[in-house]
């Protein structure tokens, strides 16, 4: 699972602890992979693979149920072979709900999502990672979003395909198919059968899903937060003014404005997973409204440890900051103006700074001599320590020239270390501040004071943003995220055309527009550094083998290759790409032709023609 942190889990910790340093040494690159109980495990993890033998599959499931959270997918693995009582391997016994998956899904919280995969993949083939996984993985669930997780996570085992298998009930069938698979294994001396669709276009079958990467929506409680992902999301969270308004953590889809490159090739385009609205091109992207922070974070208090935990997830971050200053730095109300909002900032860097400092500094120095005694180098001790938080060796290693640390590290003193730390966190998790409250007085002098701490500061009104999303819905106005302006559509009252008119005269006229779509589009653009491409089937017409014109626009890193994007949009395809075409002006391109913004591409690939 290249690029994915895993949890090892068992009863006991010595055992996971164990297990996960074997994987990191037969592990073909470097990995983030660690052991903990399976109690620990579970309540870490976003999808929880379980594996066990079908007699322990009800033992341990409740014995972890507790630590389930809301949100999370159980990957069920385990089948009802015969073996449970005594009997073949070739063979399963009858399970009163129908399926291993669905005694799964009986047992646990109803607020987990239970998906059936992997029941028909040699686990010979997993182990050994220096070839490919030649096996077709059946997926089926009542969650659509939980299976386009789990199909997403099959893309990243090399030479493994995907294949949606419809609800949950079909574990029935995907289980028994084990069995035969086993017997097959017997009959003819292998530990490696598996299985291979054959007759479904490979391409037809690519799910397409937005980035992976995503956005944090951070600052204290009461700033606007919640309002302000509500917005971005039209996921009604609980709004209101008191501290911990978020208590869990909420995931949504928002999306990214782009023009449509469909306008300047002059042809009408047919979206596929993203959305053309008036020659802009709206991308769904990722992002998590985190719980309210406030002083004292790094040591717990508050919702601190819950925030730090959900923190980690994020690729980057959006500050939300009550630009008028009328909540204190526990985020309770006070009189507009009274409080320095750059006093939230300093408070939020210090916070991650102190984190990320308790994370690297335990037991640096004994650990730091034991990597000089091994030789390692400094920059593969730091990035081990902040695997977590998804810091790489290569910005690990930037942060140690930045800071100007030489020598022995074992000699840095927890100074030298809480400079290496904020200088990785900028690099590992970039931020940028949206001034909210703009409609209010006081907030004009506030933005200037923010604009100077060094941050992109971008004025936003979140509720302005909420009420235009909400009328648009209503069909009383017509407005889209980041339009300047709005347009009435019929009658309102006079209480809504003069909120309305507010929102004009205080937000839109002044600043431009709300911000907050200003603020989705620069965290991804500006502080991730992301382009925007278009992979076409057919060149000429444009199109996917449906004849879908533009069907897909993807957000890819800037100084993505085009091998890289083919094997984003399948493994297979990846593997066996042949060359590009730009679609353009139908000039061929080769494998490490680097990406640029609005690039329409074809990839020629042996796996697409078969």
């Amino acid at each position: 699972m290249a690029g994915h942190q895993v949890i090892v889990g068992s009863r006991s910790l010595d055992r996971a602890v164990d297990a996960a340093k074997v994987i990191a040494q037969t592990a073909r690159r470097s990995v983030r992979v660690s052991g903990l109980t399976n109690e620990n495990a579970v309540s870490q993890a976003d999808v929880v693979v379980l594996t066990v033998p079908f007699t322990a599959l009800l033992e341990t499931l409740k014995t972890v149920k507790p630590s389930f959270k809301p949100g999370q997918v159980l990957v069920n693995v385990s089948v009802p072979l015969e073996t449970a009582i005594g009997g073949r391997a070739t063979r399963t016994v009858g399970v009163w709900t129908g399926s291993a998956g669905e005694l799964a899904a009986s047992v646990i919280p109803k607020t987990v999502s239970v998906v059936t995969a992997f029941n028909n993949v040699s686990a010979e083939l997993l182990k050994d990672t220096t070839k490919p996984v030649e096996c077709d993985v059946l997926v089926c669930s009542n969650d659509d979003n939980a299976k386009r997780i789990v199909l997403d996570l099959v893309k990243s085992i090399t030479g493994a395909r995907g294949f949606d298998a419809g609800t949950l009930e079909n574990s029935r069938t995907i289980e028994q198919i084990t069995a035969l698979l086993v017997s097959l294994n017997i009959r003819y001396k292998v530990k490696i059968a598996g299985l291979r669709i054959t007759g479904i276009s490979l391409v037809s079958n690519v799910i397409i899903s937005w980035s992976s990467v995503q956005v944090g929506i951070v600052g204290k409680p009461n700033a606007g937060k919640s309002t302000f992902f509500s917005a971005a999301t039209l996921t009604l969270v609980p709004i209101a003014n008191y501290p911990f308004t978020t208590i869990k953590p909420n995931h949504g889809i928002s999306y990214l404005r782009t023009k449509c490159v469909h306008t300047e090739l002059g042809v009408e385009d047919n979206p596929r997973n993203s959305k053309c609205i008036d020659g802009e091109r709206f991308i769904p992207i990722d992002i998590i409204d985190l719980p309210g922070l406030v002083p004292g974070a790094s040591e717990g208090r508050g919702l601190g440890n819950q925030f730090l935990d959900e923190l980690r997830k994020a690729d980057a971050l959006i500050h939300v900051v009550d630009a008028s200053g009328s909540t204190d730095s526990e985020g309770k109300l006070t009189e507009a103006g009274a409080h320095n909002p750059v006093e939230d900032v300093s408070f939020l860097e210090t916070e991650l700074k102190m984190w990320m400092l308790r994370i690297v500094g335990k037991d640096w120095e004994k650990t730091a001599k034991k990597t000089e005694m091994s030789g390692e180098d400094p920059g593969s001790l730091v990035a081990e320590r902040l695997s977590g938080l998804g810091v790489s060796k290569g910005q690990a290693e930037i942060g140690i020239k930045k800071a100007g640390l030489r020598g022995k590290p074992s000699a840095w003193t927890k100074e030298d270390l809480l400079k290496l730390v904020g200088i990785i966190r900028r690099e590992a998790k970039p931020l940028l501040l949206a001034a909210n409250k703009i409609d209010l007085p006081t907030s004009t002098g506030n933005v200037n004071r923010l604009k100077q701490t060094g941050e992109v500061t971008i004025p936003v009104s979140a509720e302005a943003e909420l009420a235009l999303r909400r009328a648009a819905e209503k069909r009383l106005i017509e407005y889209k995220p980041g339009d300047p302006d709005f347009q009435l559509l019929g009658p309102v009252s006079p209480e809504q055309k003069a909120a309305l008119e507010m929102i004009r005269e205080k937000v839109l006229k002044p600043v431009g527009s709300t911000g907050l779509q200003a603020c989705v589009n620069s965290a991804f653009l500006n502080l991730l550094n992301m382009i925007v491409v278009y992979p076409v089937e057919n060149p000429e017409k444009l199109s996917d083998h449906a004849g879908n014109v533009l069907p897909d626009a993807y957000l890819v890193p800037n100084g993505t290759t085009l091998k890289e994007l083919a094997l984003k949009i399948h493994t297979e395809i990846g593997q066996q790409m042949l060359y590009g075409i730009n679609a353009r002006n139908g000039m061929r391109l080769s494998d490490n032709y680097v990406l640029k913004a609005q690039d329409v591409v074809s990839i020629v690939s042996a796996a697409k023609r078969a």
